[in-house]
């Protein structure tokens, strides 16, 4: 089922909705390995060094900076909450300034209806016109199987995968460290 045209927007995130970001991801570290959802973050609910949202300043910073940041929000029109989010990091040090990586969170009651596919399309539009990326990466649990699908569909490749890189609660769990090439 894809998403209803006139129920969600996306958009670029700004300072007046940094507080509705961060109850959304709130909300969403919550479903993280609870109620029989698989774990999707390396975190436990209540871990106070889980994801956050952004600092202002890294939103401001030039993307010729190290260390920027860029987030875009979905947000359900009729109720005015934040219900996802995605966003891409520059690399921390410029010799590696030609690649970000990326994050995506839906919170539950909206995967599965092709939001996932919007913003992550969002974002690649957003790489491919910003001068010097050349590449997109991002790592997803390997038991994650509809986002690598998802990723996947979109172009991405596996090139590596790190085996028991997170315990929680008693489970390993391996990562898949995947790429696009934004260029091509």
């Amino acid at each position: 089922m894809s998403m209803a045209q006139n129920e969600i927007d996306i958009y670029v995130l700004d300072a007046n909705r940094i507080d509705a970001l961060a109850e959304h991801i709130a909300r969403h570290r919550q479903e993280s390995g609870r109620d029989g959802d698989i774990h999707f973050m390396p975190f436990l609910p209540d871990d106070p060094d889980g994801p956050k949202a952004p600092e202002l300043a890294l939103l401001e910073r030039g993307l010729d900076q190290t260390g920027w940041q860029r987030w875009w929000v979905a947000e359900h029109r009729a109720s005015g909450r934040v219900i996802g989010h995605i966003d891409v990091r520059g690399a921390p040090i410029k010799a590696i300034a030609h690649r970000c990586e990326l994050g995506l969170g839906i919170e539950r009651p909206y995967r599965g209806r092709a939001l996932g596919e919007a913003l992550m399309r969002e974002v690649i539009n957003f790489c491919r016109a910003a001068p010097g990326l050349v590449w997109l990466d991002l790592k997803v649990f390997a038991h994650n199987h509809a986002a690598i699908r998802l990723y996947e569909r979109l172009g991405f490749h596996a090139y590596g995968k790190v085996v028991d890189i997170i315990r929680l609660e008693g489970e390993s769990i391996d990562d898949v460290q995947m790429t696009l090439n934004v260029q091509t």
